[in-house]
């Protein structure tokens, strides 16, 4: 591919060190990729005509078809560089609090992290019938606040939610003392 690459350049620039400055070579090695060429294929391709390279009857064949290879390997180049890149649709499902609060965070953070085009569909309900359009390929997967449990689906922890209790102050003991935590057996006596 270099040798090509050396001989378009030499052949649009008509000059080696116009070609060899482009493509940030020595005018030596620029030199040796054209020698490279020719010889391999048996063939001078340019003539030496006042200092100048000028496309002989052999180059003025092969620069169409060097351009070609040249293009199509830039393709392949592109069209693999491409498939890195994460692309698709992904439907999630998630209860009003996750779907609206930290599913937009996640995704956000997801799309500053990583190279993607991936298309999110967002489906807002019950734990129950979210589960259930898992399971039934509805939905990729779903964020939940309580576990739906199914031999169909496996779980994950994610996250951990703070919660506290809130009551009036005048009405309940348990305002009175701050506390750092609280349990099941405080709150319900």
């Amino acid at each position: 591919m270099r040798q090509l690459e050396v001989f378009t350049s030499i052949a649009k620039a008509r000059s080696l060190s116009e070609a060899a400055n482009t493509l940030f070579l020595s005018k030596a090695a620029t030199s040796l990729a054209l020698n490279e060429l020719e010889k391999q294929l048996g063939h001078t391709l340019f003539d030496r005509i006042n200092n100048r390279l000028v496309l002989n009857q052999e180059g003025s064949k092969l620069l169409p078809v060097a351009d070609e290879v040249l293009n199509r390997a830039r393709d392949i180049s592109s069209l693999l560089s491409n498939e890195k890149i994460l692309s698709g649709e992904l439907k999630l499902g998630a209860s009003n609090t996750i779907g609206n609060q930290l599913l937009p965070i996640l995704i956000r953070d997801f799309n500053q992290s990583h190279q993607a085009n991936i298309e999110f569909t967002i489906e807002l309900s019950n734990s129950l019938e979210l589960a259930n359009k898992v399971i039934d390929y509805q939905l990729d997967m779903a964020f939940l606040e309580s576990g739906e449990d199914s031999d169909k689906l496996s779980r994950s922890p994610f996250g951990h939610d703070k919660m506290c209790v809130i009551c009036q102050k005048i009405r309940h003991c348990l305002t009175c003392k701050p506390r750092p935590y609280l349990t099941l057996r405080i709150i319900t006596g």
